[in-house]
């Protein structure tokens, strides 16, 4: 027992030694906007400080420090290499050729079209949104759709044509740093800081845990929720077939004919909101469509109720799917016809048809209200195959 307890307190002490270390970066407080960056990855030992004990968050690292950096925090150091590859300019006495080797094996990096690395020039923030895209499995959007993604920086017109689409992905994925001192500047041909280079190296791990390029490997985020049955992912693209039902919350609160409590009449043209109030995944449990994800359409068809000829009935269809963590619309026709249903007279909370009269009372004389409340689960049944890029489902998490 007491070996047990001098061991704890060794580790605790060592845990608290190892923070204080980390922590004491002679340069760098809670105040710097990178601090948490700097400090997480000093801790999982992808960034180091100077001797003096300064980080120098303010300085620019080479294309060689910043590779390096990157294979450490996606914990490729003792993966095998496969193949190497011969640069102008890295031989392999040059202490980052392990790190380039690597980088290259996982498609992380490749020599420029003469051959060369250039591991002794500053990193470019551009070179840098190359690399931590690199490392991702993603669709990548057209050029008409990046630079309208890119208008609302100042200088989008200063990015290179060759990495339009993937500097607009990253914007895209929330991976797109920009620091406090360049709000509204990409500043894509600015050498990056360290403080920068360690946001988005932060940025790039969280994607990669999710989404990581096919050479790393890995499997897309799993979770627990609503089975949806033959849908097709691809390289983080899911395919949900037609007629797949899917159960929505509807967002407000209306009837056929005559309001209830806060309810609104019906009236066909109007625009209704619905939610997916859990998690929609795959047989693999892969998400597809995450939980909060919002659902906009119209009023497709409103019947009235009129007693002895006919019962009340509200179609509802819905448009768009707008994720709460992007402003992408994706086209989504789905709909679900309301019925009306009888209202038990002994018990007003029950709406159901349990015996021979209650079936009388609705299919002869007719007249029942079609109603949805506010929040209610209804089973909407899509129209069309429907193609997600589920890349960005983590952020929902």
């Amino acid at each position: 027992m007491r070996k047990i307890v001098i061991a704890l307190l060794i580790g605790f002490l060592s845990c608290i030694l190892f923070a204080q270390n980390v922590m004491a970066y002679t340069d760098m407080d809670e105040n710097n906007w990178a601090y948490d960056y700097v400090t997480y990855l000093t801790e999982k030992g992808v960034l180091y400080g100077y001797p003096d004990g300064t980080f120098r968050p303010d300085d620019f690292a080479t294309k060689a420090e910043f590779t390096s950096m990157a294979v450490r925090a996606l914990e490729l150091i003792d993966k095998p290499v496969n193949e190497v590859f011969n640069w102008m300019d890295v031989t392999p006495d040059y202490w980052a050729y392990p790190y380039i080797q690597l980088a290259a094996n996982f498609d992380l990096v490749e020599p420029n079209p003469e051959g060369f690395f250039l591991p002794n020039d500053n990193v470019k923030r551009v070179e840098v949104i190359e690399l931590i895209t690199n490392a991702l499995n993603i669709t990548e959007l057209t050029a008409e759709k990046s630079k309208e993604v890119l208008a609302k920086y100042n200088d989008a017109d200063e990015v290179p044509e060759w990495a339009l689409k993937r500097t607009a992905k990253a914007d895209q994925l929330g991976m797109l740093i920009i620091p406090p001192f360049d709000e509204g500047y990409i500043s894509p041909l600015r050498p990056a800081t360290r403080g920068e280079l360690a946001a988005f190296l932060v940025k790039m791990m969280e994607n990669a845990a999710i989404s990581p390029n096919k050479k790393i490997g890995g499997q897309p985020k799993v979770m627990n929720g609503y089975i949806l049955e033959n849908v097709y992912i691809d390289n983080n693209i899911a395919y949900i077939p037609a007629g797949t039902i899917i159960p929505l919350s509807v967002m407000d609160c209306m009837s056929s004919k005559k309001p209830f409590d806060d309810s609104r009449v019906a009236v066909t043209g109007e625009h209704f909101e619905a939610r997916a109030t859990k998690n929609f995944v795959d047989k693999n449990n892969v998400l597809v469509i995450p939980i909060g994800t919002r659902f906009e359409g119209t009023i497709q068809k409103v019947v009235k109720e009129l007693t002895l000829i006919k019962n009340g009935e509200i179609v509802l269809s819905t448009e768009t799917m707008i994720k709460d963590n992007s402003d992408e619309t994706t086209e989504f026709p789905a709909v679900v016809d309301i019925k009306a249903i009888f209202k038990h007279p002994k018990h007003s909370n029950v709406w159901k048809m349990n015996n021979f009269l209650d079936k009388v009372a609705y299919n002869v004389f007719k007249g029942q209200n079609a109603w949805v409340h506010l929040g209610q689960l209804k089973e909407f049944i899509l129209l069309k195959p429907v193609k997600i890029d589920i890349t960005t489902n983590w952020v929902a998490q």
